[in-house]
């Protein structure tokens, strides 16, 4: 119990940008363990527009797909070594965040034309987790390839409109 409190103060600490991936161990099963409960994070998020196979699906292709991409940026830089550490910070984060997103966009499911003001509230503290989630994102990769944090942010966004494009193309009601 105590790795586990352990573990997740070190994304806390990553998610408030005081600490990077080089702080998380290199461990195929954190890696495995944080993969899982980030794959379900996402099959839970996308049940809201899609059935359960379907949302099981889109998280398995969320997941490889953002895999390859970082796999494949990290080969390219020619930091794979840091394959491990890099994909465990990137997913535990996102987990985090992810589980933030659960209540709000159910709640907002809820309420779609009951009360704008309440909609509007839930709809501005999911962009701001989500913008916050990116800043996490150019971090980490900020660490992982030490780049600038304008490079981070840059990577970021190519590797977020990548893993986009890949999910629309296969789950285009997704993005209704």
């Amino acid at each position: 119990m105590r790795a586990f409190t352990i573990i997740l103060l070190t994304f806390f600490d990553i998610c408030r940008l005081r600490l990077g991936p080089q702080d998380i161990p290199a461990s195929r099963i954190l890696l495995s363990l944080v993969l899982f409960s980030y794959i379900v994070v996402g099959i839970v998020l996308s049940s809201v527009k899609l059935d359960l196979f379907d949302a099981i699906l889109f998280s398995l292709v969320e997941s490889i797909s953002s895999i390859m991409i970082i796999g494949s940026l990290l080969y390219i830089a020619k930091k794979i070594a840091r394959f491990y550490q890099t994909l465990t910070a990137l997913a535990g984060t996102d987990t985090l965040f992810g589980s933030a997103r659960v209540p709000l966009i159910y709640w907002l499911a809820q309420l779609q034309s009951i009360d704008s003001f309440i909609a509007s509230f839930l709809f501005v503290s999911l962009l701001a987790l989500v913008i916050w989630n990116l800043i996490v994102y150019a971090h980490i990769l900020r660490n992982t390839l030490e780049v600038t944090f304008s490079i981070g942010v840059i990577l970021t966004v190519v590797s977020s409109l990548l893993s986009t494009s890949i999910l629309y193309q296969i789950f285009p009601m997704i993005m209704e």
